[in-house]
């Protein structure tokens, strides 16, 4: 079971604001003539959003429980891709590396950060980090297809240091490398 983060953020806004603004019938002297329908709705629906609330935390409490046994950065939010760029030859490498990026799907807990350190006369010098490591280091031209085609070459590079990445962290994880380190 795959818990949705968009649908968590909007149940706990309604929440918030639901409950926020409860207090309002009964403080403003202006909404003191509301009729008891209003309030009965207003109850009903208040129960309905303890209820799916209720829900909500039973299901990311399995989901945590399940996750944890298995992959320890489950629950974080992952794949970002950072922009860091000053000029118009990375703000153009960026945009292409994210419309062309997707992530390995057995891969996370990584963010990407692009950084740009313009060169005067000479382009731009481009970083790729993943997690605070410098993985991909180039000099850029300011050509549309040389950026492209730079681009379609990295893209390949990354995922596959993801994916090692990845396997190295779960092998450095197993049982064979736990213990007290004595013989």
């Amino acid at each position: 079971m795959k818990i949705d983060l968009k649908k968590i953020i909007v149940i706990f806004s309604a929440l918030f604001l639901v409950f926020n603004d409860w207090h309002l019938p009964a403080q403003d002297p202006d909404r003191t003539g509301q009729d008891s329908i209003t309030t009965q709705q207003d109850l009903q629906t208040k129960k309905k959003l303890e209820s799916m609330l209720k829900d909500v935390i039973r299901d990311t409490k399995k989901y945590a429980k399940k996750s944890q046994k298995t992959d320890p950065y489950a629950l974080e939010i992952d794949g970002l891709i950072i922009d860091e760029t000053m000029t118009k030859i990375g703000q153009d490498f960026y945009r292409i590396f994210y419309s062309r990026w997707t992530a390995p799907e057995q891969v996370s807990g990584f963010t990407i950060y692009i950084q740009e350190q313009p060169m005067p006369r000479m382009g731009s010098r481009i970083s790729i980090k993943i997690n605070d490591k410098i993985v991909y280091r180039t000099m850029l031209k300011p050509r549309y297809d040389v950026i492209e085609q730079t681009v379609e070459q990295i893209i390949p590079q990354i995922k596959d240091y993801l994916i090692k990445d990845r396997q190295n962290r779960r092998q450095l994880s197993g049982e064979d490398m736990s213990g007290s380190g004595i013989y």
